[in-house]
């Protein structure tokens, strides 16, 4: 599926995701509002093409893994009004084409990362 937009994604089947092999050819994960619980799969930071992820208004647990720092295309992220805890990992530093990153009405603890420094392009915070 690589050059090819596999278009908007919103999939719930009793009320849990289900994921589909895509490949790389995802550019866009958009999964806002669909009552999705539990921790986010592993598989989905081997989407590398990704550039907008937007999971806002579920009632997702757990942390932000480190594996999210391999999504360097990252231009919109929004994980806003979940239940996620911990602290940002530092490896989000490599995401330098990042411009909106909503991620309010969760449970996050500790100081903001160096490395987010690096995001020079972010305009929506």
């Amino acid at each position: 599926m690589i050059g090819h937009d596999v278009g908007y994604w919103h999939l719930v089947v009793n009320g849990e995701a289900r994921w589909v092999d895509v490949g790389e050819g995802m550019w866009h994960l958009e999964m806002s509002s669909n009552s999705l619980t539990g921790t986010l799969p592993t598989e989905l930071f081997e989407l590398g093409r990704l550039t907008l992820w937007q999971m806002s208004s579920n009632s997702l647990t757990g942390t932000l893994p480190t594996q999210l720092g391999a999504l360097t295309r990252m231009t919109l992220w929004q994980m806003h009004s979940n239940s996620l805890t911990g602290t940002l990992p530092t490896q989000l530093g490599a995401w330098t084409s990042i411009n909106e990153w909503q991620m309010h009405s969760n449970s996050l603890t500790g100081t903001l990362p160096t490395q987010l420094g690096a995001w020079t392009s972010i305009t929506t915070w």
